[in-house]
C-alpha cells in the first residue's frame, strides 16, 4: 500500500509540475509575432495620420520603416500570407505611404500605399482585414478547419 501511494504521490507532484510551468511561462515565445489585434478598439477612436517613408527591414511581426523625417518606426503590417493574398509585396528599400494611428511603440497602417496602389488592411473600425468574414464567403481561410 505504501508503494501505491507513494507512485500516487509522485505522479501528482509531476504533472503539477508540467502544468505549472505551462502557465508560468505566460504570453507567446519569442519567436511569435504579437497578437495583430491589439489596439483595435483604440485605432477606431483616433485620428489616422499619414506617413512616408522607406522600409529598412523586414521581419516577423513588426517591420521597420525610416519616415521621411528620419525616424524609424516598427510597423505592423499584419500576416505575411494576408500581404501575399492581397498583392501587397514589401522589401527592404521600398517606399511606403502609411495611413494609421501609432499604438504604444509602433505605427499601426490602416491602409497602404505603394507604386500608386492603395491597400486596406483593416476597416474604420480598426479591425485588422485578415480576420472574421472579410472575404465574402469564399472560405480562404489559413486554418485547419473541419472542410479540409
Amino acid at each position: 500500500m505504501k508503494r501505491f501511494l507513494k507512485i500516487v504521490g509522485i505522479t501528482v507532484l509531476t504533472v503539477s509540475l508540467f502544468v505549472t510551468g505551462a502557465f508560468a511561462a505566460g504570453g507567446p515565445p519569442a519567436n511569435r509575432p504579437h497578437n495583430q489585434n491589439q489596439g483595435t478598439p483604440y485605432i477606431a477612436t483616433q485620428e489616422k495620420i499619414e506617413v512616408a517613408g522607406v522600409i529598412e527591414s523586414v521581419g516577423a511581426g513588426d517591420w521597420t520603416v525610416k519616415l521621411s523625417d528620419g525616424r524609424v518606426v516598427k510597423v505592423g503590417f499584419g500576416p505575411y500570407w494576408y500581404l501575399e493574398d492581397i498583392g501587397l509585396s514589401l522589401k527592404v528599400g521600398d517606399s511606403v505611404t502609411m495611413t494609421g494611428v501609432y499604438v504604444d511603440d509602433r505605427f499601426v497602417p490602416v491602409s497602404v500605399v505603394k507604386d500608386d496602389k492603395t491597400f486596406i488592411l483593416r476597416d474604420s473600425n480598426g479591425r485588422p482585414s485578415w480576420v472574421g468574414n472579410h472575404n465574402n464567403n469564399q472560405k480562404k481561410g489559413k486554418g485547419y478547419g473541419r472542410n479540409r
